[in-house]
């Protein structure tokens, strides 16, 4: 076949992506990471403490105060080294956090719960996390 025969992209339609992709783009990008070490610990009180890593990725081009917090878990307590994560501009920051429960709230070993992730200036995301405990409500 003639390559000419093939439709090709009008300049307009370009800009409309490069307009979509500049326009669609989030202020930040937060994923859970695999944990190092162990999952979950008992604690003396028999409730779980379970591991959490969290990566925020600033991608604006000013510093960014992001705050996490538990997003639908009364029962349970979000403990971490700071209250507030401030990120440079276009840097990545690890963000180490535990959650506290109690073993009864674990089924087969695991615990779905929702953390909100937001800054300063109106950005805000839920992340869906599996806790790892104890199989079985206790250790």
């Amino acid at each position: 076949r003639d390559l000419h025969s093939f439709p090709t992209r009008r300049s307009s339609d370009l800009g409309s992506l490069l307009m979509w992709s500049i326009v669609g783009r989030t202020p930040a990008e937060v994923t859970a990471l695999r944990n190092d070490g162990p999952s979950f610990m008992v604690l003396p009180d028999k409730r779980i403490a379970s591991q959490v890593r969290l990566k925020i990725e600033n991608e604006t081009a000013e510093p960014r105060r992001y705050v996490v917090s538990l997003a639908d878990a009364p029962d349970a307590a979000l403990k971490s080294a700071l209250a507030v994560w401030e990120i440079k501009p276009h840097h990545a920051a690890e963000i180490p956090l535990f959650v506290e429960a109690d073993a009864a709230t674990f089924t087969h070993g695991q615990r779905r719960i929702h953390l909100r992730v937001f800054d300063d200036q109106g950005f805000a995301r839920i992340v869906a996390i599996t806790l790892l405990g104890p199989v079985g409500g206790s250790q």
